[in-house]
């Protein structure tokens, strides 16, 4: 009788373990896919796309003009174009200039973390003006424009000069520079 009990005891007890356990997994893979899922609509692996690899990159565009860092870009952080008010100006850059899908995918990136704010996206090229707004979304460290993708249809080929203006309460910064489609 006792070992009749004991074997019950254990089987239960192996039954009961391999729920916990399936349930703990279950909870860890729904929680890692809330996790990628917030991340990918805040941008985040957005930026490692390269224009080469979405196949769409047109064979008279094969200069570094579309380089996560342009040389040609200008931060507002440059001596060049320092304010005197140091304090008041928002800083950031550009990540990503991307085509891909039939779109230019522009990323941001601002250099802290902004309790609001909204970023305004200036293209200008060939006598067009095209113009973009975003809201300012928060990381944990630093803050970014949730990014603009701009329908190919709206643009021609061409050099286009990147005008991003960022805005939260009284502040502001600007960000430029280029980009070739």
């Amino acid at each position: 009788m006792k070992v009749k009990s004991t074997m019950k005891k254990n089987t239960r007890a192996r039954k009961r373990m391999w729920i916990i356990l399936s349930i703990i997994t279950v909870i860890v893979i729904v929680a890692g896919f809330l996790v990628f899922v917030l991340l990918n609509k805040q941008g985040v692996f957005d930026n490692n796309q390269s224009q080469q690899d979405s196949g769409l990159n047109n064979s008279s565009n094969n200069n570094d003009s579309n380089n996560m860092y342009d040389e040609n870009e200008k931060h507002i952080n440059d001596p060049q174009t320092k304010p005197e008010n140091q304090s008041s100006q928002i800083n950031g850059f550009i990540t990503s200039k991307n085509v891909l899908e039939n779109y230019l995918m522009l990323r941001i990136q601002i250099n802290e973390l902004l309790p609001e704010g909204n970023c305004l996206l200036e293209l200008s090229g060939n006598g067009n003006l095209v113009t973009k707004t975003s809201e300012i979304i928060n990381s944990a460290t630093s803050s970014s424009c949730y990014g603009f993708d701009i329908p190919l249809s709206e643009l021609s080929n061409g050099i286009w000069q990147v005008k991003i203006t960022i805005k939260s309460g009284d502040r502001i910064g600007i960000i430029s520079g280029d980009v070739t489609i």
